[in-house]
């Protein structure tokens, strides 16, 4: 154990930057593992806040204070709109809100209040005066938009019922009972889901990102510890020495992490995921949860440095005697033509079956995990014909020569890179399959989107006509009865409106007469003087009609689908529907208007409402997980030339001794390097693309010019990763310097 610490600490310039190495790793890790792990926490913290705001309601209380919730939406972002009436002194209060608004008043939240002072559309929603800001205990992120509107209590539904309190517990399980959810699903909520794919997404790149951290200066460490066998120790007490020395160095590192965390913490509440913020306080991650990351973390790193070493300490004089590796062999290109083929079938059946989708599933497994070890079975295939090239350089003989003797050198230095860049090009596939089967497209052949409010009046449809023109709104009222034919119950729908609204409702003109009732064409089965009585669930209203003699000209409308009878009459209370364009403009004007004059009225039709984890959500989250993905694996890849540059140093001192010039064995270094890059890469893009064709094919959700547009990025950045790796392994190449004399001695 004392060995292995001294070798810490006075181990050299290649131990101390190892070391640093694998604390910078194990450091980024344990901070990404903290923020997965933290996500859960945010979710239940904000959900916490959401049931405290909650109404607790109790029917026939003596309590005049009533509660309507409204989801809208402005600018894009949505809006909660919670109207309430009857708020006296004494009434209960939602926390963060100091008092509730009477009517003709308005709460807001502080980004709330900053929009309607910047956007005209939620500006108009909220004539009422702005008497108060609600807290951050009665919000669920900073940036929630959210009012609490005072409306007179002739506003109110009949059927709201009074509140007695804030806080209802119980409310989502009541909810989830009704829609027939499991505990395990109510458990399972979405964004403990997205918290643990998002960790998982990262376990790849992390696992290979401290792989490569714990394995650097394997060729040196595997000398010392094959000498340490040749001295006389045990292989135990020298895989205990490699042990000590990488755990020091990744719990040193886990310890930084540790300290960062709360810094990064601190700050974190300027930040957003697409929509998505939260409250720097609602960032936390147990004591017990973060010491086993952390433990695991370092741990990881031990087992790696020990499985790494492993052949050094068993078969110490091979390793001292620098025997070249054996060519890798054959199976490693099976195992990656295997999988290539499994995506070939998958694409061959085209269709959304099981086989199919195992098949799929299976290639990008297999496709993944064989990407590292395809790479050196390819580049040994391409490196040996140039040593029968007579004319070659010297300096393609020495990168020849290389890589023949440690072709795993490729593989160690490129693959983090490679599996990188293709585990973000399946998840940029995946994000745009998902997001074209999950985005809502509302197709409008007529340039008109229908909006309808089902508890309206005359008054207000005639001010909400000017939104949208005389001839593109209707107030109606639907009735339904019973009409007794040849001995038989037939129901028999019935619509009440003026000339004018029904008119727009069944998109026709026709001399209509006011107070006149017509049967439509299509219900020529009803004798006309036969009586109607109410239904079950209809209104008495009915049975002042009888089926009529003239009939009305109508058309198929989606209003009044299956309607019989038609009453030019204006009804007392009914619905209002509006024929709104299909331009987002137009329609923020209508809810916006809407809003204003009946903020309790509840507006149905198509609408883009963002809520909850949908595809803008999920795209935003796994983008936020490719950008770390690929940059882990440009870390990986620095840290490896780095390292790799360190080694060929030694190496190259021989080669300087006989009088080698300098710039040949740069050159010889960097074609080692960037050969093996390049190959990758090329592999990589080969692969995501073949990826994005079978999962067009298997999907079906978008085509495969749409996935090879979005993939698009992706295989710019491993054309780039070509160039900054180039430009990395020029760098670490230069910067090296000239043999020292204590190095040529050593040598």
């Amino acid at each position: 154990m004392w060995l292995g610490l001294r070798l810490t600490v006075r181990g050299g310039r290649r131990a101390l930057v190892r070391t640093v190495l694998l604390g910078a790793g194990a450091a980024v890790g344990i901070v990404l593992v903290l923020g997965a792990l933290a996500v859960p926490t945010v979710v239940d913290a904000q959900d916490l806040r959401v049931i405290s705001r909650t109404p607790v309601t109790q029917p026939g209380a003596d309590q005049g204070l009533r509660v309507l919730t409204i989801d809208d939406a402005v600018a894009g972002r949505l809006l909660r709109r919670v109207n309430v009436s009857g708020a006296s002194g004494g009434a209960p209060v939602p926390p963060g809100v100091g008092q509730l608004p009477a009517a003709g008043e308005v709460v807001v939240s502080p980004a709330l209040r900053e929009l309607i002072a910047a956007n005209p559309h939620a500006r108009q929603r909220f004539p009422q005066r702005v008497v108060g800001t609600i807290g951050a205990a009665g919000l669920t992120a900073p940036d929630e938009l959210i009012a609490y509107v005072g409306v007179d209590a002739a506003r109110m539904p009949a059927d709201a019922v009074p509140v007695v309190g804030f806080g209802d517990s119980d409310a989502n399980r009541r909810l989830a009972v009704q829609r027939g959810t499991s505990d395990l699903e109510r458990l399972l909520t979405p964004g403990r889901m997205v918290a643990f794919a998002f960790a998982f997404f990262l376990l790849a790149p992390l696992a290979v990102l401290l792989s490569t951290a714990a394995g650097l200066s394997a060729s040196a460490r595997e000398q010392r510890l094959a000498a340490l066998r040749l001295l006389g120790a045990s292989a135990r007490q020298a895989q205990a020495v490699n042990a000590v020395e990488t755990g020091v160095a990744a719990t040193i590192g886990v310890a930084l992490g540790y300290a960062a965390f709360p810094l990064l913490r601190a700050i974190s509440a300027d930040w957003s995921l697409g929509r998505f913020r939260w409250y720097a306080t609602d960032v936390h991650v147990g004591a017990g949860r973060a010491a086993t990351a952390g433990a695991i973390i370092a741990v990881f790193a031990v087992i790696v440095a020990v499985a790494g070493a492993t052949p050094a300490v068993l078969r110490p004089v091979t390793t001292r005697r620098r025997t070249a590796t054996p060519a890798p062999r054959a199976w490693r290109l099976l195992a990656f033509i295997a999988s290539v083929m499994a995506l070939l079938a998958a694409m061959w059946l085209g269709d959304t079956t099981m086989p199919a989708l195992a098949l799929l599933a299976a290639g990008m497994l297999g496709v993944a995990l064989t990407l590292p070890l395809v790479l050196p079975a390819l580049l040994t295939r391409l490196w040996a014909p140039l040593l029968r090239w007579t004319a070659r350089p010297v300096w393609v003989t020495l990168a020849a020569r290389r890589v023949l003797q440690a072709p795993n050198l490729a593989s160690r230095l490129v693959g983090a890179l490679m599996v990188a860049l293709f585990i973000g090009g399946v998840g940029t596939i995946g994000t745009a399959a998902y997001q074209a089967a999950n985005t809502a497209r509302q197709v409008s052949d007529t340039g008109w989107l229908p909006q309808t409010i089902l508890t309206g009046d005359q008054a207000l449809a005639d001010k909400l006509t000017p939104v949208v023109g005389t001839d593109n709104i209707a107030y109606y009222e639907s009735l339904s009865g019973i009409a007794t034919v040849a001995g038989q119950q037939q129901q028999v729908s019935v619509v009440r409106g003026s000339c004018a609204s029904l008119a727009v409702l069944f998109d026709t003109t026709w001399t209509c007469t006011p107070g006149k009732a017509y049967r439509a064409k299509w219900s020529d089965q009803l004798p006309p003087g036969t009586t109607l009585r109410p239904a079950d669930d209809g209104d008495a209203a009915v049975t002042a009609f009888t089926i009529p003699a003239d009939t009305a000209p109508l058309n198929t409308s989606p209003f009044g689908q299956g309607t019989d009878i038609v009453v030019a009459e204006t009804p007392r209370q009914g619905t209002i529907v509006a024929k709104v364009t299909a331009d987002q403009g137009k329609l923020e004007d209508w809810y916006a208007v809407t809003a204003a004059l009946a903020p309790t009225a509840v507006v149905q039709g198509y609408r883009e409402i963002p809520t909850g984890f949908d595809a803008g959500a999920v795209i935003v989250l796994v983008t936020a997980g490719l950008l770390i993905t690929a940059a882990m694996g440009f870390i990986a890849f620095a840290m490896s030339t780095v390292d790799r540059r360190i080694a060929t140093r030694r190496a190259n001192v021989p080669l300087a001794v006989i009088g080698a010039p300098r710039r040949t064995l740069t050159a010889a270094d960097l074609t080692e390097s960037v050969s093996g890059l390049i190959l990758g890469q090329l592999i990589t893009a080969a692969a995501v693309i073949l990826t994005a064709g079978t999962a067009a094919a298997v999907l079906r959700t978008a085509s495969f010019a749409d996935l090879l547009h979005t993939i698009r990025p992706m295989l710019t950045l491993a054309a780039a990763g070509v160039v900054l790796g180039t430009l990395i392994t020029i760098l670490a190449t230069t910067s090296a310097g000239r043999p020292t004399p204590a190095l040529l001695r050593h040598e």
